[in-house]
């Protein structure tokens, strides 16, 4: 009897075959649209020949690519203009510029999306349970937020690094006759990526008449470097009094170049301890990826009762706590 009632029973929907054709289309349809985000930012560069013959030469054909990218162009466009009017906007902006990414930040807003959908509706799919398809929408968004993160500390840390032995030779630029600026830009056309782009932008800054303190102290904002502003200070006595500044680049060097090595010591001394943040807060779902493959039926609670669900969210924000404690231990700051 059991049996018959069993069989007479509909099939939940996430086993049918409908929901395998949506859940298929649905991805297929983000692809898609990731796919002709990424070709449509290749293809509106172009080969240098063809940059190069649109001045030299005039178009020989009524070739348009472009016209069949209009619509995404327009899109993304008006998604642009809309969230400039959000404040952190401008701030995420930022940070992609400081972390060197080369995409524009409406891309990378699109992909996170694109991507958070795709997980949600996989994730939706394979455990039955609406909750994972949310946990996906929100955790896709912080892994992209935490890869941004880390490439603009490393930008930051490199910066840091590069510091010292750049401010003298700013400061032998000055023992040779050049003026402050000008040592700048001698220092920065031999100088490396990020110190390069951060000089070169205080250089047109001054040129576009803002003063060349700052100037100095905008870097200071942008790369969190509280050195920076020591050189501010030396630019500003030195538009003030004159004086022999060289020399005191090159106390202001020494400093810098003093707390460089206790920051990258203090690096190294607190390496295990963000290695074992890292191990411990990856133990819990690797657990659970593992004994959902070997036993499927021993997490059913887990994911189709509300006590479960009210325990997975429960668990998963602890850990997220415990994560951010623990990196928050080993960040000493020199």
């Amino acid at each position: 009897m059991s049996a018959v009632l069993a069989a007479a029973s509909p099939a939940p929907f996430w086993s049918s075959t409908l929901a395998l054709a949506l859940v298929v289309g649905a991805c297929s349809l983000v692809v898609g649209l990731t796919v002709l985000l990424v070709l449509f930012r290749r293809s509106r560069r172009g080969s240098v020949r063809e940059r190069i013959g649109e001045f030299v030469s005039p178009p020989s054909a009524p070739q348009d690519p472009d016209a069949v990218a209009e619509p995404v162009t327009s899109l993304l466009a008006r998604t642009e203009r809309s969230l400039e009017r959000e404040r952190w906007w401008d701030e995420f902006k930022e940070k992609l510029d400081i972390a060197r990414i080369e995409r524009p930040a409406i891309e990378v807003f699109y992909l996170t999306a694109a991507c958070s959908l795709a997980g949600a509706v996989l994730l939706t799919a394979l455990t039955g349970t609406p909750i994972a398809g949310v946990a996906a929408l929100v955790l896709v968004p912080a892994a992209a937020r935490a890869i941004v993160n880390r490439r603009l500390r490393r930008q930051r840390i490199l910066f840091a690094d590069q510091l010292p032995a750049h401010l003298q030779e700013l400061a032998a630029a000055m023992r040779a006759g050049h003026s402050m600026i000008s040592g700048i830009g001698v220092m920065a056309e031999g100088a490396s990526e990020p110190t390069r782009g951060e000089f070169q932008r205080v250089m047109a800054d001054e040129q576009l008449g803002m003063p060349l303190e700052d100037a100095l102290r905008s870097v200071t904002v942008r790369m969190d470097a509280r050195d920076m502003e020591q050189v501010a200070l030396v630019a500003e006595l030195h538009r003030q009094t004159g004086g022999n500044m060289a020399e005191v680049l090159d106390r202001v060097a020494e400093a810098v170049r003093e707390r460089a090595e206790l920051n990258r010591e203090l690096r190294t001394l607190t390496a295990q301890a963000r290695g074992s943040r890292w191990i411990v807060t990856s133990i819990p779902p690797t657990l659970l990826v593992l004994i959902d493959l070997l036993n499927p039926a021993y997490l059913k609670p887990l994911f189709h009762t509300e006590t479960g669900h009210f325990l997975l969210g429960l668990t998963v924000a602890l850990i997220l706590l415990g994560s951010m404690v623990m990196g928050r231990i080993v960040r000493i700051e020199a």
